[in-house]
């Protein structure tokens, strides 16, 4: 737009003149740049605390749980907010089962948890709930 509020208009020749030829060479990129970044992974995220191994990254949505003595695909789990991430973790320490059991929250204290003993009492609460 121009200072008088109108949509100014540039005449196509001038726009072809001022487009730039891109070399051969770059275009086996061009998949490369077409990808769209992954933006809810832990490279762009913010550690924000930390209780033994257990850490709390915040993302773009939500927050990620990750237990630093588990490789991150296999110990890692997604929480919407911070309360319910720092409780997780707490549960893990303190290897409690939770008051209130919803399916997705134990599913997540498996994922993050390495002892196996507590793992199946997880497991076994989460057979009776289903």
């Amino acid at each position: 737009m121009n200072l008088n509020g109108k949509k100014v208009y540039k005449d196509i020749n001038e726009v072809i003149e001022a487009t730039v030829e891109v070399p051969k060479k770059y275009w086996e990129f061009e998949e490369l740049m077409r990808d769209k970044p992954n933006f809810d992974k832990s490279p762009g995220a913010r550690k924000i605390y930390q209780r033994k191994e257990y850490v709390i990254y915040q993302v773009k949505y939500g927050y990620i749980v990750h237990n630093t003595k588990k490789h991150f695909e296999e110990g890692h789990t997604h929480i919407h907010t911070f309360n319910k991430a720092k409780s997780l973790i707490d549960l893990a320490v303190r290897k409690k089962l939770p008051n209130t059991p919803r399916k997705w929250e134990i599913e997540s204290l498996i994922r993050i948890v390495k002892d196996e003993v507590y793992k199946d009492r997880l497991r076994s609460l989460l057979e009776e709930i289903k």
